[in-house]
C-alpha cells in the first residue's frame, strides 16, 4: 500500500511540475502591442451619473456631489420689496423681503447677489475682487414668514454697481434637507 501511495504522490508531483513548466509561445507583432496599449479597459471604470442617473439625498447626488437645482420661485415668493443703495464709501446695501412658500421651516437661507454695471458687465468688489456675495440668513423661518435684509448690511463695494441680481438661493430646512436653485430676480439703482 505504501508503494502505491508513493507512486501516486510522485505521479501527481511530476504532473504538476510538467504543467507549470509548459508555456505556449505566441508571436505578437508591434502593431498588436500598439493596439493593446491604446485600448482602454473600461470594465474597472465607474459609471458616470450621465449613464446611470443621479441619486439625490438631501439635495446632493451621492455619486458625483452635484446639487439638485430647482426653480426657487417655487420655494421663495416673488420679492415683496427689493432695492439697494450705494453709501458714501461705495458700499452696496440691499433691501430685500420675500416669503418662505416652501411649506417647511427653513433653518438657513443663503442668497447669492451678483453685481453688474449699467451695460451688464460684472462689477468686482473693491476689497474682495469678486462680482458676487453670498449672504446667509439664520432662521428659523416658518412657512409664510419673510426672509428679510433691511438695507443696513454692506455686501460689497463698487461705485459703478447699477444692477443687483439674485442668481441662486439655497435653503437648508430644519429636517436636514437642502435645496438650491435659480431665483432670477434683479433690481436697478434708479
Amino acid at each position: 500500500m505504501k508503494k502505491v501511495l508513493f507512486l501516486l504522490i510522485t505521479f501527481m508531483l511530476s504532473f504538476c511540475l510538467f504543467l507549470c513548466s509548459c508555456s505556449i509561445e505566441s508571436k505578437v507583432d508591434d502593431n498588436d502591442v500598439e493596439k493593446i496599449a491604446n485600448d482602454e479597459d473600461t470594465s474597472l471604470q465607474e459609471s458616470s451619473c450621465d449613464e446611470v442617473g443621479h441619486e439625490f439625498i438631501n439635495g446632493v447626488c451621492t455619486r458625483c456631489g452635484e446639487v439638485n437645482k430647482i426653480d426657487m420661485n417655487q420655494r421663495v415668493g416673488k420679492p415683496l420689496d427689493f432695492n439697494f443703495s450705494i453709501n458714501s464709501a461705495g458700499g452696496i446695501c440691499p433691501y430685500f423681503r420675500a416669503k418662505n412658500i416652501s411649506g417647511k421651516t427653513v433653518k438657513y437661507c443663503s442668497i447669492t447677489f451678483n453685481f453688474e454695471n449699467s451695460v451688464g458687465d460684472p462689477v468686482y468688489d473693491d476689497i474682495r475682487g469678486k462680482d458676487f456675495m453670498v449672504i446667509r440668513l439664520t432662521g428659523p423661518f416658518n412657512s409664510n414668514e419673510e426672509f428679510a435684509i433691511n438695507g443696513d448690511l454692506v455686501i460689497g463695494y463698487g461705485q459703478t454697481c447699477y444692477k443687483l441680481y439674485i442668481s441662486d438661493i439655497a435653503l437648508e430646512y430644519m429636517d436636514g434637507t437642502e435645496e438650491t436653485g435659480n431665483y432670477g430676480w434683479y433690481c436697478t439703482l434708479y
